[in-house]
């Protein structure tokens, strides 16, 4: 009876199949798992690795634009500490300045530009002035245009002018007033007395109002220009002497030896000194004050 037994020993010997995807097959998948794991890591360690060496050239190109920011500003400095530099560039009409190894750091260059404006472009605010140098200027005839057409559409939000001239008279400091309004209909409660000026005539021009304002008192000195009831963009021409001038000061890197140079300029407006205008409302007295 027991000869058609099978013996005991085979009962649990492994198939083909499953020596073949069973237990015999772990270590390849083992093997398989670990290089897909280097593999992730590898990834991003690279990536790690040029992020990090992004962040180092980035860091370095800052520090160089920095530099030569801060050399460009020490040339607007430098500008501004010497008045030389301005009666030069009015004198010769423009002034250029190297700046020397004593303003810069080592390895950077630059040089100051300075160019004198004889015209007046700016915004004033109601109550603040405009103020136009006349000394050694003649006696010009000042084309004084203001209200944007862009901006100041409305004939009553516009401003009215005030223009103070300030001129010497047999050594004696006098001024001039003459008050304006725009002609287009304006309020007739505001600037009562106030002249008309013209309507631009040129509708492409930029501004709404303009006035020709002759200067025929004897060694004048300055113009003031002060707008009522709002603010206003404001345009003056007519006048050679220089109302202010613009300082441009650049700075580079030393390009020898390098692909790639920083490169920084500043550019800014210094107007000429005038007097404060609070002394449009100083009361002056000679020896005595009478009341």
């Amino acid at each position: 009876m027991q000869s058609w037994l099978r013996p005991t020993h085979y009962k649990n010997r492994p198939t083909t199949a499953q020596q073949s995807g069973g237990v015999y097959g772990h270590p390849g998948q083992i093997a398989v798992v670990i290089l897909l794991i280097m593999a992730v890591l590898l990834v991003l360690g690279l990536s790690l690795a040029s992020r990090t060496s992004q962040e180092i050239q980035l860091s370095g190109q800052q520090q160089d634009s920095t530099r030569v920011f801060n050399a460009a500003e020490t040339g607007v400095e430098k500008a501004l500490s010497d008045t030389t530099y301005f009666s030069d560039a009015e004198s010769y009409g423009s002034k250029t300045v190297t700046l020397d190894a004593a303003d810069l750091p080592t390895g950077l260059t630059g040089n100051i530009t300075i160019t004198p404006q004889s015209g007046l472009n700016t915004y004033v605010n109601e109550g603040a002035s405009a103020t136009i140098q006349l000394l050694n200027a003649g006696q010009p005839t000042l084309r004084i245009n203001w209200s944007k057409r862009s901006t100041e559409t409305s004939c009553n939000s516009r401003a009215a002018l005030i223009i103070a001239l300030y001129y010497n008279e047999g050594g004696e400091d006098k001024v001039q007033y003459t008050p304006i309004k725009p002609s287009c209909g304006y309020d007739s409660t505001r600037a009562v007395g106030f002249s008309d000026a013209s309507v631009q005539s040129n509708t492409s021009g930029d501004y709404n109002h303009s006035y020709d304002f002759p200067v025929v008192v004897p060694n004048p000195k300055l113009v003031r220009i002060k707008p009522l009831y709002t603010g206003t963009d404001l345009n003056v021409s007519g006048i050679s002497t220089a109302q202010a001038f613009d300082i441009r000061s650049e700075a580079s890197e030393d390009p020898t030896g390098q692909t790639t140079v920083e490169k920084s300029a500043i550019q800014v407006t210094r107007t000429k000194p005038a007097p404060p205008t609070v002394l449009e409302y100083a009361l002056y007295s000679g020896d005595t004050l009478i009341k």
